[in-house]
Formats: C-alpha cells, sequence, structure tokens
C-alpha cells in the first residue's frame, strides 16, 4: 500500500528543515553527534587508511555496530575529512531514517480515512519527528538510521504481506530473512527480531513449515557467522561495548523486565483482539506490527534492567514503531472527531483535534531545541575540541594519551588516544580492569599523558585524578594539571546533585622523579 501523499509531504519538509539546520547551524556537528559518535569516525578514519578496526592504532576493537562503520569508512575513503565528513554523514542519516520511517507507514491502511484525516496525521507526524530530541534519536553520527531503515523495511514488508506465511512468494521469504540478517548487522540487539517473528508465527509452523524454517534460517545462520568471526578476529564473540555495559541480574532489574515483558504481551494481545471500524488504522497497525513492539518492549527491559545506562540512540525501534502509532492513532482520532460533529465542515471538526495532538508536540519542540542549542551543553564538545588542538601542536607525534570520553579527543589528533573505559579498546584491557591490572598495563604501554574533561574543583581536575586513582592510585598521585579549558554545565554530573557544576577539560601527565 502506497504512503497516502500529504503523509510523503510531510516527510520531505521535516527532511528538508533537518537538512537546512544541519548545514546552517556551526554547531550541528557538536550538538547533534555523541562523544561515541567520533568512536566511528575516528575507527572508520584508520579502516580507511588501511590500518584495520583499530581506534588508537595499537590495539584492536568491534565496540561497534558492522552496516554503520562500513558506511563510515565509505565516507572517508571518499575523500571526507574532519567535521565536514561529520556534517555529511548526519545529511545522509536524515535520508535513511526518513526512508525507513517512510517504508514503515506504507502499510498503514490511511485510504480507509479522508485527506482531511490524512492531512491531519501528517502534520501530526511532521511536528513529532520535528522534535529535536526525537528527532536526535535517528540523526545523531551513531548506527540509529541504519537500524531505522532496515526495520522501517521489514515493518513494511511483513506488515503489507498476507497473513498466511503459506501464501507468501519464495521472494518475499527471500527479503524477510535477509532483513532479519541485515538487522543483526544494523544493531547486534537487531537478533531480538528473530525470536520475536519466531513467536508471532509459531502457530504456522504446522501449516508453512518451509517458510517459516526458512526465514528464520537466514538470521540464524547471521548470527553464527557474526559470532565466530568476532571470537577469531577480536577473541570475544560479542562486542566489548556490550560485555563492558553488562550488570548483574537485579532485584530492580527483574522488576523491569517483568514489567517490560507484561507490556509486550499487551501488545501481543491488543494485535489478536477485533477492532472496530472507528479505530481501523490503530487496530490494523497494531496486528500487522505487534511483533515490533514486543520486541521494541524487549529492548527497553534489556536496556534498562540489564546494562549499566540507556543512550539515546538505543530507541531508535521505539521511536519507529511510535511514529507509525501516532499517525495511525491520529488518522482514527480525526474520522471520530468528524463523527462527532457531523454538521461542520472538516476543518471546523478537526481544529480542536490539532490543538490538542499537536500543539503540544509543537511546544516540546521549541523546549528541545533550547536544550539542543544551549551553551553550556556545548561547552564541554568545545573544551575537549581545544584540549584535542594543544595535544596535536605540543606533544611528539607518538605520545600515547589515555582518555575514558576518548571519542571527540582522539578524532582532532592525530596522537594515539587509549580509550580507557574499554567502549572501543580490545577484550585484554577489559579482562585487565576486572583483574585489577590497567594500571601495570598502562605503564607496559607507556601512557603518561591524560585527556578528558570532568568536575574542576579547586583548581584540580578531581574527575581525572579520581578515575586514574581506580586503576592506579600511585600514578593517580603524581598527576600534574598541564592545560585546563574550565566551563560550566548544568544538570546532574558524575553523581553529583542537580545544579551549576565547575568542569574543565584537563591536560595532565605523570610527573616522573626527576620533576618537582
Amino acid at each position: 500500500m502506497l504512503l497516502v501523499r500529504p503523509l510523503r509531504v510531510a516527510l520531505l519538509v521535516v527532511g528538508l528543515a533537518w537538512v537546512v539546520g544541519i548545514v546552517a547551524w556551526p554547531d550541528a556537528v557538536l550538538g547533534l553527534t555523541f562523544d561515541d559518535s567520533y568512536y566511528y569516525a575516528e575507527i572508520a578514519q584508520r579502516l580507511a587508511a588501511g590500518e584495520g578496526s583499530t581506534f588508537d592504532g595499537l590495539h584492536r576493537t568491534n565496540g561497534y555496530h558492522f552496516l554503520w562503520m562500513w558506511l563510515c569508512a565509505a565516507v572517508f575513503w571518499a575523500g571526507a575529512e574532519g567535521e565536514a565528513a561529520m556534517r555529511g554523514l548526519l545529511v545522509g542519516q536524515v535520508g535513511l531514517a526518513l526512508a525507513g520511517v517512510a517504508l514503515a507507514l506504507a502499510s498503514i491502511p490511511a485510504a480507509r480515512r479522508t485527506r482531511a484525516d490524512q492531512v491531519l496525521a501528517a502534520v501530526t507526524v511532521g511536528a513529532w519527528l520535528g522534535v529535536p530530541m526525537i528527532g536526535r534519536t535517528l540523526v545523531n553520527g551513531m548506527e540509529a538510521s541504519v537500524v531505522c531503515l532496515v526495520q522501517g523495511a521489514l515493518l513494511g514488508v511483513v506488515a503489507t504481506a498476507p497473513a498466511s506465511l503459506r501464501a507468501w512468494s519464495v521472494a518475499r521469504c527471500v527479503t524477510v530473512s535477509g532483513l532479519l540478517s541485515l538487522a543483526i548487522l544494523a544493531r547486534t540487539d537487531g537478533a531480538l527480531l528473530t525470536p520475536a517473528l519466531a513467536l508471532w508465527w509459531l502457530g504456522q509452523l504446522r501449516s508453512a513449515p518451509r517458510a517459516y524454517v526458512g526465514i528464520l534460517l537466514g538470521p540464524t545462520v547471521t548470527l553464527g557467522l557474526f559470532l565466530a568471526a568476532n571470537q577469531a578476529w577480536f577473541d570475544t564473540p560479542m562486542q566489548v561495548s556490550g560485555t563492558l555495559k553488562r550488570v548483574p541480574l537485579s532485584a530492580s532489574g527483574v522488576a523491569v523486565l517483568v514489567t517490560c515483558g507484561l507490556a509486550a504481551a499487551g501488545v501481543a494481545w491488543s494485535s489478536r483482539r477485533s477492532w472496530s471500524d472507528e479505530w481501523a488504522c490503530t487496530g490494523a497497525w497494531l496486528q500487522r506490527t505487534a511483533f515490533h513492539g514486543a520486541f521494541c518492549f524487549a529492548l527497553l527491559g534489556y536496556y534498562t534492567g540489564l546494562q549499566t545506562f540507556a543512550r539515546q540512540w538505543y530507541f531508535a525501534p521505539h521511536v519507529l514503531w511510535l511514529t507509525g502509532l501516532v499517525a495511525a492513532f491520529t488518522l482514527d482520532l480525526g474520522a471520530k472527531a468528524r463523527a462527532d460533529r457531523p454538521d461542520a465542515s472538516p476543518g471546523r471538526a478537526l481544529a480542536p483535534v490539532g490543538g490538542i495532538v499537536v500543539l503540544p508536540l509543537v511546544a516540546a519542540g521549541v523546549m528541545t531545541v533550547g536544550q539542543l542549542t544551549a551553551a553550556d551543553r556545548l561547552a564541554v564538545r568545545r573544551a575537549d575540541r581545544a584540549a584535542a588542538a594543544w595535544v596535536e601542536s605540543h606533544l611528539a607525534p607518538d605520545t600515547r594519551i589515555g582518555s575514558w570520553d576518548a571519542g571527540l579527543i582522539a578524532f582532532h589528533t592525530t596522537r594515539p588516544v587509549v580509550n580507557l573505559d574499554g567502549v572501543v579498546n580490545d577484550v585484554a584491557w577489559l579482562q585487565a580492569m576486572r583483574e585489577g591490572r590497567a594500571g601495570a598495563r598502562l605503564r607496559e604501554e607507556g601512557v603518561e599523558w591524560y585527556v578528558n574533561h570532568g568536575l574542576y574543583e579547586g583548581g584540580r581536575c578531581t574527575s581525572v585524578v579520581d578515575a586514574l586513582a581506580v586503576f592506579d592510585a600511585e600514578a593517580a598521585a603524581r598527576l600534574e594539571l598541564v592545560e585546563v579549558w574550565p566551563f560550566e554545565q548544568t544538570g546532574r554530573i558524575n553523581g553529583q546533585a542537580g545544579g551549576l557544576h565547575q568542569m574543565a577539560a584537563c591536560v595532565m601527565r605523570l610527573r616522573t622523579g626527576g620533576d618537582r
């Protein structure tokens, strides 16, 4: 089913607005990306230069997701450099993300509603995706846009297919199997889509065993090959970043998992009930995409119950599925509003609904624009960039530097920057941290300089000193401040209470025995 024209126009307008913002806003690269975005960019640069899968030029890493990394590497292979390359990647992400949304929305039976209903839904979807913090979930220099594209295509193909697998063509089965495989390579947690669909179609195993097994075989083999390749090349089957963030199951974690499991079951139940014509679009969306809604709740449980903390870009699938739900619900809401006021013109009947639905989204957009462009929010990125520039101009090319928030700093210097939190280091570093050997390894590798941002109290970069003390208390006692770029930031910082905090990007070195 083709996407109706008003929704196509809304997506085009949103896309153009985002592209104009990325191109025209001088700080777009700093404001939209995360520090982790530069992990991709730095590794991609090294891949393009033929150095292999490494962040610092010293250690192999698999702390990334496959498809987005190779798309990033292609940009650098093509000759793009620096922040211009990052800006180009962000513009490309707008197209990838909105293509995924368009493919997903194509499954909503909007033709059942009038043009007025479709326009209302289009305006609502545009306002929803126009909220900067919603858009930034998909456009951020991370893998989120590729996730959106692949899963949007999967939603479009599955939701518009016959309900019975027996009626599926071989081409459709191969397409879905391939998209499930790509979902794993786009982001490893996409592997959960395969069991979600396996459970969704379980009742059809007897009636269509070849289609059922054939569709699930592709992603199963892909996952097996992916794990084996990681073990062979990086000495660990899973990405080191995911392993690092995993936490033991706790009582609160169990509560989160149970809650999300019940929510997933609720989505599955809602898809099995019959829906009246009044809610035909919402019911159709839930009936056709419930497997993805359940998958989204499973992800929510995993990231909030089994990992240290959830990042914004993890929730690209949720934004995708909710966008479809917003569109379908608004279509039905418009039809209901017209039915309640049959004597009024469509515009008059829908105006109150538009005010209730659209105005809060517009207000949220205005509010989050301020959050996105706040000076103190950008200050940390500017300070890190200034520190990297100092490193590039003052330290010898072979100087090895340690950093915890290493992405932007490494991207802006050619000096090797060793990632100390382990997200894009090798598995041996993770083992060293867990076994209390991190300090010894830093000494063996000659890391004597440290660059990072953190709390700046009484002329001391306390966060940097405290972080190194976890690895090596003796080395932390020998840290001396060489250069500092102070700034202020509002919010909760490193477990501190919310408020205004004095912070700085700091360049520090270890004093040797001859230093005073």
